[in-house]
């Protein structure tokens, strides 16, 4: 079976061995970091990135690197655009079409709306700079001086962008639901989604991350689990994903560590839920 949710699949040894996991598993498309769980960059090999290359323009069109959590474009003290440039560099490199971003916090500002604004400038120059690329910004599980987990923060970012057209948006359902929006609740789910349609505009919105979390409501953790298995449930997500607002949007999964047969065996059982 071919699926057609995507998989967020761990950086290991070499980049070949991401995309020849993401064939066996026969996604559609996958996400990955550039970064070791040890936190160092990968370095690039030549015949790595040639294999790399080869798969990719055979058998992928969209593929979705995940910006690291050094990233902070939020804040006015850390050197954060060079290393989003370097990704982005790296990303092009590998012909990777999309980059997605945690917005950062707003620490070193004197509130939330400073920190947006020191966000929106750093888009908007990246906007500017680059053309091969498109910026995603997630939602966020954290509070306090964290922006994206109030969808509204979304919403008060476009009044600054000067090119609000060209910054995409992925709804992560653990993130939200760990920061407050109670995704388990099917009258809840719909202010959900009547909050998404009165902040992003349907067009911009370009990803599902489909997680569950066995995090409680308003916990603020990020931790996710197998999508059905934890507080938001099999039925709540399975409603969620027939929104009519949802339903056409490229869903990808970033499950907890398991091993490769349980994967496919959740991908299995995923795309039993979108059929």
């Amino acid at each position: 079976m071919i699926s057609k949710i995507g998989l967020h699949i761990r950086l290991t040894s070499t980049l070949t061995e991401v995309i020849e996991k993401a064939l066996r598993l026969n996604v559609p498309f996958f996400q990955t970091f550039f970064i070791y769980p040890s936190g160092k960059y990968i370095k690039f090999e030549k015949n790595d990135v040639f294999e790399f290359l080869r798969v990719r323009n055979k058998y992928f069109q969209n593929l979705y690197l995940h910006g690291s959590y050094w990233i902070n474009l939020c804040n006015p003290n850390i050197p954060a655009y060079k290393v989003l440039k370097k990704e982005i560099l790296m990303a092009k490199k590998l012909e990777f079409t999309h980059l997605v971003l945690h917005p950062g916090a707003a620490t070193g500002c004197k509130d939330k709306t400073e920190g947006i604004e020191f966000l929106a400038k750093a888009l908007n120059r990246i906007c500017k700079e680059e053309q091969d690329i498109k910026i995603i910004l997630e939602n966020t599980a954290h509070a306090n001086s964290s922006i994206g987990g109030d969808i509204n923060d979304f919403k008060i970012l476009m009044n600054y962008l000067k090119y609000p057209e060209k910054i995409l948006y992925c709804i992560d359902s653990a993130h939200a639901y760990s920061w407050g929006y109670d995704l388990s609740n099917f009258k809840r789910q719909e202010e959900f989604i009547k909050l998404i349609n009165e902040t992003i505009p349907k067009e911009n919105l370009a990803l599902i991350h489909l997680n569950d979390t066995n995090e409680k409501l308003s916990s603020k953790i990020d931790k996710h689990c197998i999508p059905g298995k934890g507080n938001i449930g099999k039925e709540a997500l399975i409603r969620f994903l027939k929104f009519d607002e949802i339903k056409d949007i490229p869903i990808l999964i970033e499950p907890p560590t398991i091993d490769e047969n349980e994967e496919k065996l959740v991908l299995h059982e995923l795309n039993k839920w979108i059929a």
